[in-house]
């Protein structure tokens, strides 16, 4: 039996200030943020970044300012312009973005050819062989980042999603049991392994993995474990009460971080009332 539902004002009052990104981030490895643009690793919090996921691969776009407040315009306008790389990658990155995805792979294919420890640049073009669905060649993009840097855990946790949107979830579910302690990706990975339990016909050890969650509360794995729960058991009033508590606690890009494997596996969004 599920546990008591709890209302947000309950649980921990930090999850109600949660920063503003002040960069729009579209991909798990920054592009500005590394010292060596070329190769440096760079393992960003999911909880910060909006991510464009196929449901949940994360590729990146350059650092780009979203809608900066005032006290950071200075901040943004002193820096110095992106370096050709960078402009090349965003250049992709938009061609990509209006499903020109051949002009973009020619743009990446140039940065690699100047730059081939270039992690971004394997990464955005990981993310655009997902999105055509090309599974091996994305593969082979993150297997090349986990060379330059074996402990890339983006990288780690993107060749465990490629599997689990293939639907092989217990070929996933290691990949993602095996995240679960980072500091940074370990509620998501957890959240991951309920779904590929959830999802792959383990429903007792779903039960209790929910059950854990529930049992921990006021993290994102208590309120989207709760939300695929009920969505997947066909009960969408219930799956709407967890969504509204959690909508008022996370912000949008967060959210699509947990929610994104549902969506592009029909669960969501809800119908209508």
């Amino acid at each position: 039996m599920l546990s008591k539902t709890r209302s947000p004002q309950d649980l921990n009052p930090k999850l109600w200030t949660l920063p503003s990104p002040v960069v729009l981030i579209l991909v798990v490895a920054s592009l500005s943020a590394c010292r060596d643009r070329d190769s440096a690793p760079h393992h960003p919090d999911p909880a910060v970044t909006n991510a464009t996921l196929f449901p949940t691969l994360i590729s990146q776009q350059p650092n780009v300012p979203s809608s900066p407040s005032t006290e950071n315009l200075n901040e943004l306008t002193a820096k110095p312009a992106l370096d050709t790389s960078e402009q090349d990658l965003r250049e992709a990155f938009d061609l990509n973005a209006q499903g020109r995805h051949e002009d973009a792979l020619k743009e990446i294919d140039s940065v690699l050819a100047k730059s081939p420890t270039n992690i971004n640049a394997y990464n955005l073009r990981g993310k655009i062989h997902t999105d055509m669905k090309l599974w091996n060649e994305a593969r082979q993009d993150f297997e090349a980042i986990l060379q330059i840097d074996g402990k890339n855990v983006p990288s780690q946790f993107n060749l465990s999603e490629l599997k689990f949107m293939q639907k092989q979830y217990a070929d996933a579910r290691p990949g993602f049991l095996a995240l679960e302690s980072d500091g940074d990706w370990g509620d998501l990975a957890s959240y991951r392994v309920f779904l590929c339990d959830l999802l792959g016909g383990q429903e007792d050890m779903a039960r209790k993995e929910l059950d854990a969650f529930d049992v921990v509360g006021a993290k994102p794995s208590y309120f989207f474990g709760n939300v695929a729960w009920q969505v997947v058991h066909r009960r969408p009033e219930d799956a709407r009460s967890w969504l509204n508590q959690a909508e008022q606690i996370y912000e949008p890009q967060r959210a699509h971080l947990y929610l994104s494997s549902l969506e592009e596996l029909g669960y969501l969004p809800l119908s209508p009332p």
